[in-house]
């Protein structure tokens, strides 16, 4: 969550490709197992402003594009009705 979070803020975002990352990241450049790579990039982010901003625009961009919030309200919206409906048809 922290990285969702940190993403959302344009931060240049770089991690290892474990668990869900690699379908928050989707980009090989900032997230991989490389450990090499990976300390090359942060390297790069520390080094090259423009590169540094590049990677926060993605990062910023790819949860907007992907995490929407209202998306998320509307989902948990129609769980909370589905849920409520069932409790009133005695289901639950």
């Amino acid at each position: 969550m922290s990285l969702m979070e940190a993403m959302s803020c344009g931060a240049p975002c770089v991690s290892t490709a474990n668990q869900e990352v690699p379908s928050i990241m989707s980009n090989d450049d900032i997230c991989s197992n490389n450990l090499e790579h990976l300390a090359n990039q942060i390297v790069k982010i520390c080094n090259e402003k423009e590169y540094a901003a590049d990677v926060g625009k993605y990062c910023r961009q790819r949860i907007i594009k992907n995490y929407n919030i209202s998306d998320f309200k509307n989902s948990w919206n129609a769980i909370f009705d589905l849920a409520y409906s069932k409790r009133i048809e005695g289901i639950l």
